[in-house]
Formats: C-alpha cells, structure tokens, sequence
C-alpha cells in the first residue's frame, strides 16, 4: 500500500537508538527500502520490538543476509508482504525456510526480484546472470506451504 503524502526520511536505520523501536510495538507497517546500514543487529532489534509486522520493505538494504531475516520470519507471524528485492545475501536456503514458518499462513506477497544469488532453475536463466539458482524446491515449498500467496515476483532473478 503506497501513502500519497510519505517521503523517505533523510536517515538511516542506524541513527535512530534501536531501543526506540520498543515504543513501536504496533507498527504494521514499515518500508525500510534503500537503507543500506541495516544489517542483522538492526533486523533482530526490529523483530523482537515489532513482532506485529504485516508490510516489511527491505528493498536494495545490501547488508541484509539470510542470516538477519531469520529473526523477522521467526517472530513477525502475521507477515503478509515481504519485499526482498536487490539483497546480495539472500539464497535459496531463506525462501525455502519462509515456506516452513508461521508467516507461510498469512504471506500474500513476496517480491524477491533482482537477487543475485536466486535464479529460476533454468539452465540459461542461470547462465545469462550469472546467479546461484533458487531451486524448484524452494519455489514449490512457497506454493504449498503459503496458502494465502496471491502474489510472487522473482523476474531478473
């Protein structure tokens, strides 16, 4: 959902103390995209005070790996949009464990678009980009096991 009278704020995630992020308990909704210093600390933090999370952007956050989305998809149950698109440390290994967490119920959307460690299996696909292949099983385990998935965008994977 896009708000007409939103604007990027000029900072980044690690100018503001993490702790303030307790007094957002109820936040839904947060689009982080392009903050290039978030990394696993940050994500952790973001997790443990923000666990009520439905809309999370993490859109071009280079420093985001498998390892800190692990902490959003194992205590942000309700996630329903997951925007992942232009992380370098994402594989195969987060999309297929996504598919066996709480959130896999309530995700509707997740847009993994311009990884390059995932690919369509395909064996040019793999070639012409140069990318790590996110497997058929990783794909199918998202079909299966997130039964309210309307949406799945992984072009220029």
């Amino acid at each position: 959902m896009r708000c007409r009278y939103c604007f990027p704020l000029p900072i980044t995630i690690l100018t503001v103390p993490l702790e303030s992020f307790a007094r957002l308990s109820g936040l839904t909704t947060l689009n982080l995209e392009c903050c290039s210093q978030l990394n696993e600390i940050g994500l952790s933090k973001l997790a443990e005070y923000c666990p009520r999370l439905r809309s999370l952007n993490l859109k071009g956050c280079y420093r985001v790996n498998d390892a800190a989305l692990r902490h959003i998809i194992n205590k942000c149950a309700d996630l329903e949009e997951l925007g992942l698109e232009r992380l370098k440390g994402v594989t195969d290994a987060t999309i297929q464990e996504i598919s066996t967490k709480k959130c896999a119920q309530t995700l509707r959307s997740i847009t993994l678009w311009g990884n390059n460690n995932l690919s369509l299996s395909h064996p040019l696909t793999s070639y012409l980009l140069g990318c790590d292949p996110l497997s058929d099983t990783g794909v199918q385990l998202l079909l299966q096991n997130c039964p309210n998935l309307e949406s799945l965008n992984i072009k220029f994977c």
